[in-house]
């Protein structure tokens, strides 16, 4: 049975097929030498939920969730004393020039602290744990991507070693065996 692959260029959309010979490939993870398994589909679930999150966190902060709290007046204010109060604070504390500014409270408003924080909110441990599960998909230490997991000098160095040995090696030697067998032109005896 001759193995054929239907090709489709990306610029004109125009297809063809190609035989076995004619195609440089280079095997990764299979189940039976021919079709490829992409590491993406394998690991779809978890990328998608690190996409979603890593979306959800952009816009929450994006639009200010970082709620420090909440302004109390001991009275009832009109919509217009609503409105002013807000305008005020929008002009003088929002942006990252005006962080930390003291906040002067007159007319007997309090401030009465957020309950949750982005913290509480576990979006920071939440981002962690999807990094560290698309890392474990494709086979990478998260020390190597940054991510502070607790492990000490020695652990670091042999997860260093297991992902050469483990991911980086059997990828280089799957390029070269594709260029020897595949690119390079055996001497004429």
């Amino acid at each position: 049975d001759v193995i054929r692959y239907k090709v489709t260029d990306r610029k004109t959309g125009v297809q063809r097929t190609l035989l076995y010979e004619e195609v440089f490939r280079i095997v990764g993870l299979t189940t039976n030498g021919f079709q490829p398994i992409a590491p993406t589909g394998v690991g779809a679930k978890a990328i998608r939920l690190a996409r979603y999150l890593d979306d959800y966190t952009t816009t929450a902060f994006s639009r200010g969730l970082n709620v420090g709290g909440f302004l109390v007046h001991p009275g009832k204010l009109s919509n217009e004393g609503r409105k002013r109060l807000a305008d005020s604070i929008m002009e003088r504390f929002t942006g990252a020039m005006n962080w930390f500014r003291p906040m002067i409270l007159a007319e007997g408003i309090t401030f009465q602290k957020a309950q949750m924080t982005a913290r509480e909110a576990q979006l920071t441990e939440e981002r962690k744990w999807q990094i560290s599960e698309v890392a474990r998909v494709l086979g990478v230490p998260l020390h190597m991507l940054n991510i502070d997991d607790q492990t000490n000098r020695s652990t670091t160095e042999e997860q260093s070693l297991n992902f050469i040995r483990f991911t980086a090696r059997p990828q280089i030697v799957n390029v070269e065996m594709a260029v020897q067998t595949q690119l390079m032109i055996a001497p004429r005896a």
